[in-house]
């Protein structure tokens, strides 16, 4: 899982608007990414695609 660190490094570098929310693999594809946010995200279904991910690298 990759998250911004206290300086907003990730931000300031990748800096979008509006907000998406990504799931990558563990090579990097993207897996999962929602509607435009925050109004479009459906955190249901983008925990559904993390569970995913994790259930098939478990299964490797």
């Amino acid at each position: 899982m990759l998250l911004d660190d206290m300086n907003n490094q990730a931000e300031e570098k990748y800096i979008a608007w509006p907000d998406r929310l990504f799931v990558l693999d563990a090579v990097g594809l993207i897996t999962y990414h929602s509607a435009l946010g925050p109004e479009g995200f459906n955190v249901d279904e983008w925990e559904l695609a993390i569970k995913a991910v994790f259930a098939h690298d478990q299964n490797r």
